[in-house]
């Protein structure tokens, strides 16, 4: 069995994780950005694709992620948000259709 290796990604698809209730990010969801953040950089992906709705704070979690990135050096125009999924299921759903295009 051969292992096919892909230098670089279209997008990098990072999960939203809950927001604590003044809508700061959870050490969770500050880890799974700064992969993505460190995987744009690297030239693994040319884009990310951020995706949690509101859940835990007023604000989306997608939201939060996109300011968070741009923060760690990530070009805005690189930076999508799906900002309606409430859990990992809603995340595939929703992200479907913009990993389409």
């Amino acid at each position: 069995m051969s292992v096919h290796v892909v230098d670089a990604y279209d997008v990098a698809i990072i999960l939203g994780a809950r927001l604590r209730q003044d809508g700061s990010p959870s050490a969770a969801l500050a880890r799974r950005v700064r992969r993505g953040v460190q995987l744009w950089h690297g030239g693994r992906a040319r884009a990310l694709l951020m995706t949690g709705g509101a859940n835990s704070a007023p604000v989306a979690e997608a939201r939060v992620m996109r300011d968070m990135a741009v923060a760690y050096g990530v070009m805005p125009d690189h930076v999508l948000t799906e900002e309606r999924a409430r859990n990992t299921i809603e995340n595939a759903l929703l992200v479907a259709p913009l990993v389409r295009q």
